[in-house]
């Protein structure tokens, strides 16, 4: 008999658990997650995603192979995460000390380690999610998981300078660290030696230590595999070249180079493919864990790009949305109520982006051109809203063998990294991309698409629970 989802053995007993270091590392990662977005560049970055360059040189190289080491050493120490948590923090602090003091100026290479980050901070929430749900706090672990996609939407938010530059921005990044780097701190003190009850999962530590019970070395477990494998696909650039696509379609390296997005493309679709594949080697539910949590993340930034436009014409309209939206996410995913929900609220998405289209006689880049800031709110509160209620419901299903760390952080982060690639092969007019940002906007229909697939998906996820409870023997 499986347990279900919050009726586990062990959930009496989740009521003792530190509460204490669970709030602070959610809070750690959180505003590592936010900060490093908004710093990043917002939309671009406003997902888990590769390192995906297509002009190699041995700079982006050098990146390439920091994120994927990072996410390696995440994974390596998913039962130790209180310490790629205090990386992440550390490195985020050290980042925004030149908005602090001006006149410090960091090493010129340490921009290398800053891929470091988003993958250090995800693994190690996902760790900590995971420990959560071994003790049988299902909804705490959702919520944990859910919050590294609502957090970083968030940053895609408000790091969207090329919109409209804040003046508050600058000290928000600073009070992000230090608040980051504190609570990772408590995080790691208050933790001690005393690991929480273990009631399902990988075996009991065979070893304590003031950052978290570990054993000796961690067990060679088939997701640890598929999750490094998944973040060596930064690397299919090498592979997937212009001079290889050109022999493999017969086509000339001009005709790829006035239709960039092609070969952009195809390199998208090798990763979503090779992603896909490790994610079904961690067996049927960790795929369609996978699945969920890709489609709602490529689905909500499709539409992103609208309602940040259009919420750009508010000065805080955007990130309060984003947060309200984070909130709401968060809550429904620690109710037992958040598969049906999450479902539902893929739905109402849907809905609100047909009658986007609808009701601009199908131009929806009339909501930003003409500065209607409040439809573009409320759209922008239930894209992260449902993306982190979404990721939440789906986290359990991840959890096999401590795979939850593998599957929703390298794995995940592959399948969306794809995605994104893939999805401008749908835009092109007459053969060229459109060139203004608001060229996706134009079809909708593929946000639609996969809003309506995460939300049959997320349906039937709580279809395959309910009859497994009935059949379960009394």
């Amino acid at each position: 008999m499986q347990p279900t989802a919050d009726s586990r053995p062990g959930a009496a007993q989740a009521a003792s658990r530190p509460l204490t270091w669970v709030l602070s590392s959610a809070v750690t990662g959180v505003c590592v997650l936010v900060a490093f977005a908004s710093m990043g560049g917002g939309l671009a970055t406003s997902t888990v995603t590769m390192t995906a360059w297509i002009s190699w040189d041995g700079s982006f190289l050098v990146l390439a192979l920091v994120q994927a080491t990072a996410f390696v050493a995440g994974l390596l120490m998913r039962r130790r995460w209180t310490w790629p948590l205090l990386g992440s923090a550390a490195l985020t602090a050290m980042a925004v000390l030149p908005y602090l003091l001006p006149w410090l100026a960091l090493p010129a290479r340490f921009v290398y380690l800053l891929p470091a980050v988003v993958p250090l901070a995800v693994t190690a929430m996902l760790g900590a999610a995971q420990e959560l749900l071994d003790s049988g706090a299902v909804g705490a672990a959702a919520g944990m998981a859910g919050s590294t996609v609502g957090a970083s939407l968030i940053g895609g938010v408000t790091g969207a300078g090329w919109l409209r530059q804040e003046p508050w921005l600058p000290m928000a990044y600073v009070v992000l660290a230090v608040v980051g780097l504190a609570s990772a701190v408590l995080t790691a003190v208050v933790r001690r030696s005393r690991p929480l009850p273990r009631v399902s999962g990988e075996p009991a530590a065979a070893q304590a230590t003031p950052f978290g019970a570990h054993a000796a070395r961690p067990a060679l477990t088939p997701a640890l595999v598929t999750g490094v494998l998944a973040a060596l696909l930064a690397f299919v650039p090498v592979v997937v070249t212009g001079e290889t696509l050109s022999a493999v379609l017969g086509v000339s390296l001009e005709a790829l180079g006035r239709r960039s997005y092609v070969l952009v493309g195809a390199i998208g679709l090798v990763t979503l493919a090779c992603a896909a594949a490790l994610a079904a080697l961690n067996g049927v539910r960790a795929f369609t864990g996978a699945a969920v949590a890709a489609l709602a993340q490529v689905g909500a930034i499709t539409s992103m790009t609208l309602a940040v436009h259009a919420a750009a014409f508010q000065s805080a309209a955007g990130p309060v949305a984003a947060l309200l939206g984070f909130a709401v996410g968060c809550a429904v995913a620690v109710t037992r109520l958040r598969i049906p929900l999450a479902a539902a609220g893929c739905v109402a998405v849907v809905l609100v982006l047909l009658l986007a289209v609808a009701a601009t006689g199908g131009e929806p880049e009339k909501l930003a051109a003409q500065g209607t800031w409040i439809p573009g709110a409320l759209l922008l509160a239930s894209l992260v809203a449902v993306a982190t209620a979404a990721t939440a419901s789906a986290a359990p299903l991840t959890a096999r063998r401590g795979g939850m760390a593998a599957v929703l952080g390298p794995i995940t982060a592959a399948l969306v990294t794809g995605g994104r690639q893939v999805l401008p092969l749908a835009e092109p007019r007459g053969g060229e991309l459109e060139s203004s940002s608001l060229g996706g906007v134009h079809h909708m229909v593929v946000s639609v698409g996969l809003f309506l697939l995460t939300a049959l998906v997320v349906a039937g996820i709580g279809v395959a629970d309910m009859l497994r409870a009935r059949s379960a023997p009394r």
